[in-house]
C-alpha cells in the first residue's frame, strides 16, 4: 500500500486529502494514478484519477498521523500545513 496527498490547490475540493494505492485495486500509468479515498465515507471504494504531478506520495506514518486527526475530530490542519510544505513543489 502506498499514500499520497492532493498538492494541487486548483483541486479545491481535493486540496490536502489523502488517498492510498493499492496494486489491487487501482491502476496507474506513467502521467496518471488511480487512488481512493478512505476517509469520506461517502466515497469508499470510489477510484479518484490524478495526474500524478498533483500528488505527492507520503509515509505511511504520515498518512497515519492525519487519518488519526480526523478520526478523533481534529481537523488536523497543522499536521497538513506541515506535509504540505514538506513535499511543495514550489
Amino acid at each position: 500500500m502506498r499514500y499520497f496527498i492532493n498538492m494541487k490547490r486548483e483541486f479545491k475540493d481535493e486540496f490536502g486529502k489523502v488517498y492510498t494505492f493499492d496494486p489491487a485495486q487501482c491502476r496507474e500509468n506513467e502521467d496518471e494514478i488511480e487512488l481512493m479515498n478512505q476517509l469520506d465515507t461517502m466515497d469508499i471504494g470510489k477510484p479518484y484519477i490524478f495526474p500524478k504531478n498533483a500528488v505527492a506520495e507520503i509515509t505511511k506514518q504520515e498518512y497515519d498521523r492525519l487519518t488519526s486527526a480526523i478520526h478523533k475530530g481534529v481537523e488536523g490542519a497543522d499536521a497538513r500545513e506541515e506535509i504540505l510544505s514538506k513535499y511543495s513543489r514550489d
